[in-house]
Order: C-alpha cells, then sequence, then structure tokens
C-alpha cells in the first residue's frame, strides 16, 4: 500500500501534526490490524494490539529515519508488539482457589475458548514457521514480506533488491514448493 505524499505526513506528523498522523493511521490501519489478527487470531485483542501499535507510532514518529518504507517500520512495531503481548500473557500468574471456584460461569468457559483459540493460532504459526524454515531463504523472504507482512509485490522487489518480475516468479515458485511440503 503506497500514499501519496506519504513523506510530508511523516514529516508534519513529527513535528506534532495529529490530523497527519491521523491520514497515516487511516492509511495503514487495516494493513496493520490484518498482520496482528493474523498473528492472535482473536478480533477484539487484535484491535487492542493495534491501536497500542499506532500508539507507540505516534510517540516515536521523529525517530522514523525514512530509511524504510512506513509501512514496514510499522509492520516491525506491530510485530514487537504482539511478541510483548505473548510474554505478558504467558507469564505464571496465580490465583486463590477460592477465587477460581467461585469465576464459574459463562465468562469462564469463554474464556477458556478464546485461549484454545489463541493456542491453537500458536500452534499453526509455529507449524508455519516449521515448513517455511525448509525452504530456501528467498523463498522464506518473499513469503513473508507478501503474506505476513503484507507487502504488493513491487514493495517485496524493493525489499529484496530484484525487479517486480522476478518477485512474481520468486513468488509462484516459493507456494508451489510450499504446496509439495
Amino acid at each position: 500500500q503506497y500514499m501519496e505524499n506519504e513523506q510530508d505526513f511523516i514529516r508534519r506528523a513529527a513535528n506534532g501534526d495529529r490530523e497527519a498522523f491521523m491520514k497515516l493511521y487511516e492509511a495503514y490501519f487495516h494493513t496493520v490490524f490484518r498482520f496482528i489478527s493474523y498473528k492472535v487470531g482473536h478480533r477484539e485483542t487484535a484491535e487492542d494490539l493495534a491501536q497500542d501499535t499506532f500508539l507507540k507510532a505516534l510517540a516515536s514518529i521523529s525517530n522514523f529515519r525514512g530509511d524504510s518504507k512506513f509501512q514496514t517500520w510499522i509492520t516491525q512495531i506491530a510485530k514487537f508488539t504482539v511478541m510483548d503481548y505473548y510474554r505478558q500473557k504467558y507469564q505464571y500468574q496465580t490465583v486463590e482457589l477460592e477465587d477460581y471456584l467461585a469465576s464459574t460461569g459463562p465468562n469462564l468457559w469463554e474464556d477458556d475458548k478464546n485461549a484454545e483459540n489463541e493456542d491453537k493460532n500458536c500452534k499453526n504459526e509455529a507449524l508455519l514457521e516449521q515448513i517455511l524454515a525448509k525452504l530456501p531463504l528467498n523463498y522464506q523472504q518473499i513469503l513473508r514480506n507478501r503474506f505476513l507482512n503484507t507487502m504488493n509485490l513491487k514493495e517485496c522487489a524493493e525489499s529484496m533488491n530484484i525487479t517486480v518480475n522476478n518477485a512474481k516468479v520468486l513468488q509462484f515458485r516459493a507456494l508451489e514448493k510450499l504446496k509439495t511440503l
């Protein structure tokens, strides 16, 4: 995804222009949400984490050097936000037995179901990572950029220093190899 005058909006946002940052937010929220949603598998959690991602981006936009595309930068922030979420989620928590037994009801079971879905997504992601690890590095890179980082072919080609046609061929071959695995 590319937005016209993106550098201008970034510069203005870095200087405190909230409207300019809102334009960046509107342009990239869906991409960030999709990325996070794939990682956590729960809509409300993904929405919260996407909001956190943009709050972090707003706080540090003056540090954005422009070495990469804004989408790449915001996706990196999203990636670390998801990692922080899982670190916090899987810390050991203690609960008094009386409190646990007193908390029976639909919310308890709903939370268990959500936890099961998130655990299933974690297992699926781990399986995907195992399969991707069997591919050559350039195949891994094109698939991660295209489908996990939601880059278009032009952005993939730029990030890999290849032509768009080579990116298309590489993607096709990577998907064919992935099918055999």
